[in-house]
């Protein structure tokens, strides 16, 4: 915690995000998915395999708002917001570079000796209803079937009416 009692976030937006409307008031929420939740993030795929259009569903209670993402595993990682707009044209390629197209993070040892999975901030942030799915593409660019092996995290609000 900080001093002044407050968390630090887990994520770390690049512009200000707009003020919560009258009448709502906004939650920090984590949407969590790993292998238990989502079985393809669990499995092996085999050498150049593809999972197309896998849901990851979200919660019914309030409206989500993601802010950033964070994954981590051996695959790369393709999203469509739930109107089904693509956050890319295809899979990112190799080396990796965090421009509204994934990579699986993984570690990385920094200097300090601090181990930081990276989030890539959503900008603009993307609204989701509630009860409303991302869909993910998952691809195995090797050449000998890979372990997906991974998790996937939105971050952002939760907006409730008050």
């Amino acid at each position: 915690m900080s001093p002044s009692g407050r968390t630090r976030a887990a994520y770390h937006p690049q512009f200000a995000f707009p003020p919560t409307p009258r009448g709502f008031v906004d939650v920090d929420f984590e949407a969590y998915f790993d292998a238990v939740s989502t079985p393809v993030l669990g499995i092996t795929l085999a050498a150049g395999a593809e999972q197309l259009d896998v849901p990851l569903q979200l919660e019914n209670d309030a409206d989500f708002i993601v802010r950033g993402i964070r994954i981590v595993g051996a695959a790369q990682f393709q999203f469509k917001t739930p109107d089904g707009i693509p956050l890319s044209s295809r899979f990112p390629a190799q080396p990796p570079v965090l421009q509204q197209s994934y990579q699986a993070g993984g570690l990385n040892l920094t200097p300090s000796g601090v181990f930081e999975l990276p989030t890539v901030p959503m900008d603009p942030e993307v609204v989701c209803p509630a009860g409303s799915a991302w869909l993910l593409n998952v691809l195995n660019p090797a050449a000998i079937p890979t372990a997906v092996a991974g998790f996937i995290v939105f971050f952002g609000v939760k907006r409730y009416a008050q």
